[in-house]
């Protein structure tokens, strides 16, 4: 079991989430759903209240965790049940995110719709986690900008996430993804790529350079870069 929570406090638009989670959950008893409401607005509780039995307020050991403006894709729950076991037997993981702030269209191979990669940077928006990770924060969570305190050193502790595209991942071997084959494959791919200039990769336009490398000296040079691609360029506790 796997309890989907989402978090509403003064959206009435919590609808447009719901019922999408509705319409793509493959099981009512697999993926329970909840809304934790966290403040008194009136407009909203009626829209939640309006679910009946559908939506509840339960305590359930490993959850998903899904802000009340987020509208998820088809293969949402397809994705958080391929990538649990990997959750599970691979302590270097902390979560499994639905999110990936690079995945706009010009971004991203349209032809590798299976590739999963792990991140040091915390996503924060529909991920899942399970109860331990949950009992070693909750003692210390913050009561704001818990987002930005998940992304610090003393949190983090070393571990990674992984983040999605569309696909029926349950279909997939994800075993590359635990810590030690995904170092072995994935960095040597990287170091072999041909190093190239900002300059260069701002004109392929047409992606004819293939894989490459952008190497970056600092923080500076990193949000240079990424503000010239159109890059997310945040940087939260040295991520």
């Amino acid at each position: 079991v796997i309890p989907v929570l989402v978090l509403a406090c003064d959206r009435s638009t919590v609808r447009r989430c719901l019922d999408k989670l509705l319409r793509y959950r493959p099981s009512a008893r697999r993926f329970p759903l909840i809304v934790s409401q966290d403040c008194g607005h009136a407009e909203t509780a009626q829209v939640i209240a309006s679910y009946g039995e559908a939506v509840a307020h339960i305590q359930q050991p490993d959850l998903s965790d899904i802000p009340d403006d987020l509208e998820v894709a088809p293969d949402f729950f397809e994705y958080f049940q391929a990538a649990f076991p990997l959750l599970v037997a691979d302590p270097s993981l902390w979560c499994v995110s639905a999110w990936n702030d690079n995945g706009k269209e010009h971004l991203v191979d349209a032809g590798r719709a299976e590739l999963l990669y792990r991140t040091d940077f915390f996503p924060g928006l529909g991920w899942l986690l399970l109860a331990e990770l949950w009992e070693e924060l909750e003692p210390k969570w913050p009561k704001a900008f818990w987002d930005d305190w998940m992304r610090q050193p003393e949190q983090r502790r070393g571990r990674s996430c992984l983040n999605d595209r569309f696909v029926p991942f349950t279909r997939l071997d994800l075993s590359y993804l635990k810590k030690e084959e995904y170092e072995r494959s994935f960095l040597p791919k990287v170091y072999a790529a041909p190093e190239v200039k900002v300059e260069e990769l701002q004109s392929n336009r047409r992606r004819e350079l293939g894989t490459v490398r952008l190497q970056y000296s600092g923080r500076d040079s990193f949000k240079a870069f990424a503000k010239a691609l159109g890059l997310m360029d945040d940087l939260k506790s040295g991520v």
